[in-house]
């Protein structure tokens, strides 16, 4: 089954002081899947693309209370 996704997200991060390492107030280029997270099944989780900073989510409303979205760019396809 064929689905589309998001190539990349420019967006600002609002959450908590240094949680998993991004910073408030930072903008990030992210990449975002969906992945198994041990104890947590499928999440949606994001990669910053300049660093090893990461973090899972449990959904798209989680996310969004962190992050400000500036930008999307580019739709792949997803097999």
């Amino acid at each position: 089954m064929e689905s589309e996704g998001l190539d990349m997200i420019v967006a600002k991060f609002k959450g908590p002081k240094r949680s998993m390492g991004f910073v408030p107030g930072e903008t990030y280029n992210l990449r975002t899947s969906i992945e198994p997270i041990a104890g947590h099944g499928h999440c949606l989780v994001i990669r910053d693309m300049d660093s090893s900073c990461w973090c899972p989510y449990s959904s798209m409303e989680n996310f969004l209370f962190n992050w400000q979205i500036k930008q999307t760019r580019g739709i792949i396809n997803c097999k």
